[in-house]
């Protein structure tokens, strides 16, 4: 089982925590468009954007129904079209307006969201409307989040495609999350390692550390899998990536256990237990 060092812990519960909202963030606040919009005809809009019924979107918007209006939670009908299957409510609503970039209460973005599908067409079509592919996801009280980008989403979602679109749209590869995290030590905390070979592929610096003092090999290594498993075969490709790159994973583990050392020292000597006091 993973270490977390340091006020590490404290930053996976809030991973976790994420992890979780962004699954029911997903459905809309509600579950359905008439009790996340208190307003009728933006619901209907949610719903027809939802369904790809494009003819309805255009009535609707050509009758002054506001396409950026906002729901429960600040959800517009571009979210909630996302809770759908069809793609062409998402495009006639980006073509008469939409804005990609709008948040709801608790951070979450239409790209956000798009970022965590599995399938792609999605995150492309936003990205193409203006989409901000480094969008930080920054909540308004009383909700807390991960603070993070897109790309953090695509870890998450576990989706290697989404990765590299976002990365050809000019995602930071190397941005730091609100635990002090880089994308590729989301990704191996995680356990998604197809997507962080596409980040290691595409030059994430695999040298940053955390705020521990621990480098992406700490959270390779000391994690437990079934070397028959996929997951397992997909971490050892990182592995091999790193290795060809000059990484030494028998120092990095003498090196790991120093830096163990030096903070449990440190939180020994914390009036509150916390190896990253000064």
């Amino acid at each position: 089982m993973t270490r977390f060092p340091g006020s590490a812990a404290y930053g996976l519960c809030i991973a976790l925590g994420a992890l979780l909202l962004a699954g029911a963030q997903l459905t809309g606040p509600s579950g359905n468009a008439a009790n996340s919009f208190a307003e009728p005809k933006v619901a209907e809009l949610a719903e027809a954007a939802k369904e790809g019924d494009v003819e309805r979107v255009d009535q609707l918007i050509s009758q002054g129904v506001t396409v950026n209006a906002r729901g429960k939670e600040g959800w517009t009908p571009l979210m909630y079209s996302l809770t759908g299957t069809s793609t062409k409510g998402l495009q006639r609503l980006l073509e008469r307006g939409a804005d990609a970039n709008l948040q709801t209460e608790r951070g979450g973005s239409a790209v956000s969201f798009a970022a965590h599908r599995q399938e792609s067409e999605s995150l492309k079509i936003l990205l193409a409307h203006g989409g901000n592919p480094n969008l930080r996801s920054r909540p308004a009280p009383p909700f807390t989040t991960y603070d993070v980008t897109p790309i953090y989403d695509a870890i998450r979602g576990r989706n290697p495609e989404n990765a590299r679109i976002l990365i050809k749209a000019g995602a930071d590869l190397n941005v730091r999350n609100s635990a002090g995290w880089t994308p590729l030590m989301e990704a191996a905390i995680h356990r998604s390692y197809e997507v962080m070979y596409v980040l290691l592929e595409a030059g994430a610096d695999f040298r940053l550390t955390d705020s521990g003092g621990y480098s992406v090999t700490y959270y390779l290594l000391d994690v437990r899998l079934d070397p028959k498993s996929d997951v397992f075969k997909s971490r050892r490709k990182c592995m091999k990536f790193l290795e060809a790159k000059g990484v030494d994973f028998e120092k990095e583990k003498l090196r790991n256990a120093e830096i163990d050392r030096q903070n449990e020292e440190r939180r020994k000597r914390s009036p509150t237990g916390n190896a990253l006091d000064p």
